[in-house]
Order: structure tokens, then C-alpha cells, then sequence
């Protein structure tokens, strides 16, 4: 009796794992859709942006610079071409600090030093703490 259980628990084990094994070389497929939500609770499909890599750079310096202000804690800065004239770059910047209403003409600053060419009307600034979108210069 013992044998015939054991030979059960086997075979049982065995199939087990043949199965696990088995499903294991299948592969997933996965996909993801970028979407915002529109006024009306529809999801309006949203095309990645790319960006060259010293566009990318750029935003990495002009980061960093910005956390370095006492005032900022986080800062995340994507430049892109404008819309209007992609000879022209434009910013939006999403910040968290202290006061930032207060500092908005340096931040401005330090985001457009360097740049000959620069489209203030797509642009933005806006201060994660209060959602508030600051004045630019």
C-alpha cells in the first residue's frame, strides 16, 4: 500500500512539474496605451513625445540646478521643439518646494539660461505643492 502511494505521489509531482515546465516557455505579450482623460471622463489616446538626447541633457542639467535652490525640493523639466517653430524650444516644468510664486523669475532664469531661442507661450512652470501654474517672466 505504501509503495502504490508513493508511486502516486510521484507521478503526481511529476506531472506537476512537466506542466509548470511546460507553461513556462510560453511567452507573455503586453501592451500599454498612453491616455489622459478628456473633460467628458473619455480617454483620449496621448502619442509619446521623443526627444533628442541633448534635449534629454539639458533637462538633466537644468534639473539639477533647480534642486540645488534652497527652495526646491523636486524638480522634473522635459524641453521640447514648439509647436509653432521648432527652431524655438519651450519647457514645462513640474516643481515642489516652498514659496516657489516667489522665486518664479530665478526659476525662469535658470530653465532658459544659454538658449537664443525660446517660445514663452508653450511653456509652463507649475508648482506641484498648490497645482498653481506660475507667472513666466
Amino acid at each position: 500500500m505504501k509503495s502504490i502511494q508513493s508511486v502516486l505521489c510521484f507521478f503526481f509531482a511529476a506531472s506537476l512539474l512537466l506542466t509548470s515546465c511546460s507553461t513556462s516557455n510560453h511567452q507573455s505579450n503586453a501592451s500599454a496605451e498612453l491616455s489622459m482623460i478628456g473633460e467628458n471622463g473619455e480617454h483620449i489616446p496621448v502619442e509619446p513625445v521623443v526627444t533628442d538626447a541633448s534635449l534629454t541633457d539639458r533637462a538633466l542639467e537644468v534639473s539639477s540646478q533647480l534642486e540645488a535652490q534652497p527652495y526646491i525640493e523636486t524638480a522634473l523639466i522635459v524641453f521640447s521643439p514648439s509647436p509653432e517653430d521648432e527652431a524655438q524650444l519651450c519647457f514645462q516644468a513640474n516643481l515642489r518646494g516652498s514659496q516657489l510664486d516667489a522665486h518664479a523669475d530665478e526659476i525662469w532664469s535658470i530653465a532658459t539660461q544659454g538658449l537664443d531661442a525660446f517660445d514663452a507661450e508653450n511653456s509652463a512652470i507649475l508648482d506641484a505643492s498648490t497645482g498653481q501654474l506660475l507667472p513666466l517672466s
